[in-house]
């Protein structure tokens, strides 16, 4: 689950477990400690449940929603291959990138927007 504007606290957090979500997504602000490239994290509440916590980039989602990166494929092949390793991980082996925007992105950040973001995978 996306919480709004990514708002969290331990409660939320908590409330989430026990309601059976097993993740949400936060920005890297939000956490101590980024884990090695791109992995999720976990969190264990003052209500002793876990629930992973997955770490958007912040820089790539700043430039998706209101960047150039919606539409010039080759900024994000230059920003994906200038960053390769950089997320605390070998540049030889892959790691997790996520990226989080909303629908504002697609018609009012950027008219006429793609209806959906570049997908990139690795061979």
């Amino acid at each position: 689950m996306w919480l709004p504007e990514t708002a969290v606290d331990d409660e939320t957090l908590d409330v989430l477990a026990v309601e059976g979500i097993r993740f949400t997504v936060l920005a890297p602000h939000q956490v101590e400690r980024v884990p090695a490239g791109g992995r999720p994290g976990w969190h264990r509440t003052a209500g002793g449940r876990r629930i992973a916590l997955f770490l958007y980039d912040g820089a790539l989602s700043h430039d998706v929603a209101f960047g150039p990166l919606v539409r010039d494929p080759a900024a994000w092949i230059e920003r994906l291959t200038a960053r390769k390793g950089a997320n605390g991980g070998s540049a030889d082996v892959p790691e997790v990138l996520a990226i989080a925007t909303d629908g504002e992105t697609f018609g009012h950040h950027h008219r006429k927007a793609p209806s959906r973001s570049p997908v990139c995978s690795t061979p």
